[in-house]
């Protein structure tokens, strides 16, 4: 019985210090580049956005819209961007 009061003190104390306030991480900023104008194609991206998909995996994203003159691949060579939509044969 003292075994078990033991024991079950013990993880008592446990999940007590496992319950305090937790040190807020800031989110990843990360970049999207799209391939081209704002439009329903990238919709997704936009959806999960304001649903706070990617708050909650703690990821602060920007969307880049493209066109005529953006080179997706030198945005992503520079860093400029982090991830980008690209056209199937580059």
């Amino acid at each position: 019985m003292k075994i078990e009061l033991g024991i079950l003190i013990v993880i008592c104390a446990i999940l007590v210090t496992g319950c305090g306030t937790k040190e807020a991480i800031p989110p990843d900023e990360v970049t999207l580049q799209l391939k081209w104008l704002h439009q329903a194609q990238f919709a997704g991206y936009y959806v999960a956005a304001q649903k706070g998909f990617y708050a909650d995996e703690n990821i602060a994203i920007t969307i880049n819209p493209g066109g005529f003159n953006v080179d997706y691949f030198d945005l992503l060579n520079s860093g400029q961007a982090d991830f980008a939509v690209v056209r199937p044969e580059g």
